[in-house]
């Protein structure tokens, strides 16, 4: 793991502990984990403990099952309508599921883990595995193409990785890939790993109330529990309206 100033580069690197990761390392762990980590690194605000798989860390994965050759050939048949988007994402999904994380890799990623957990301590980590694809959450937010394991043990892990690394070939966001521009051999998958809190409540704040913008108008959605089922659109929420500006006002 990066720890801070080393005489190997970045992508070098399996993993990167958020506590190192500046923004200029965004090709490297994606704009998630960038911005997840300059939170905690430079606004200080209290955000989890956790890690990068790096884009490097993705790359090799797929070179040692050899399945950068294999998706290649298959998102070419797609781009030439020999066969559909589904047929495509399927193929490239089953080989991803079924593929083995190169020992060098897990080795790595294990350490990152017992690090995490605290040295020599029996402690049961709970995981959020999340997508930080290079691209994702710039321009194109890519918002709901690719997925994310929550709560997960660290057992589970590398499928947790695999299944977050195999959402990069849904097709939805390889449509959503095509239809903005982006060449299939530009894919990177950067993987966040932290540590779940539990929280009482969750929520989403919308700076701007997307629906009346004219309003200046912030938006919070808020659920019990875990914040997966209402991004998902599965929880019944409460909804609050809020001034953008001091003094801050709620809405009715």
């Amino acid at each position: 793991m990066l720890e801070g100033k080393s005489s190997l580069r970045p992508d070098q690197h399996c993993t990167i502990a958020h506590a190192f990761v500046t923004a200029d390392l965004e090709e490297q762990v994606g704009a998630k984990n960038a911005n997840l980590a300059q939170l905690k690194n430079v606004l200080d605000l209290n955000v989890p403990d956790g890690f990068a798989v790096t884009s490097s860390a993705f790359h090799r994965f797929l070179s040692y099952n050899g399945l950068d050759r294999e998706i290649e050939s298959t998102t070419a048949q797609w781009k030439e309508k020999q066969i559909t988007a589904k047929e495509a994402s399927g193929i490239i999904r089953r080989r991803i599921d079924g593929a083995t994380v190169p020992p060098g890799m897990k080795k790595e990623i294990h350490k990152a883990l017992k690090k995490l957990a605290g040295w020599g301590s029996k402690r049961k980590l709970r995981l959020a595995v999340r997508s930080s694809a290079v691209g994702e959450d710039g321009k194109n937010s890519f918002a709901g193409q690719y997925t994310s394991c929550i709560n997960t043990s660290a057992d589970l892990f590398y499928n947790s990785y695999k299944t977050v690394a195999s959402s990069a070939y849904s097709r939805e966001a390889m449509a959503y890939r095509d239809a903005n521009g982006f060449e299939e051999h530009e894919m990177a998958m950067a993987v966040a790993c932290m540590e779940m809190v539990l929280p009482k409540v969750s929520g989403v704040l919308y700076t701007l109330d997307p629906a009346h913008p004219e309003k200046s108008r912030m938006k919070i959605n808020a659920t019990w529990g875990l914040g997966a089922p209402l991004v998902s659109g599965q929880a019944i929420f409460d909804n609050y309206d809020v001034a953008r500006e001091a003094p801050t006002k709620l809405f009715t």
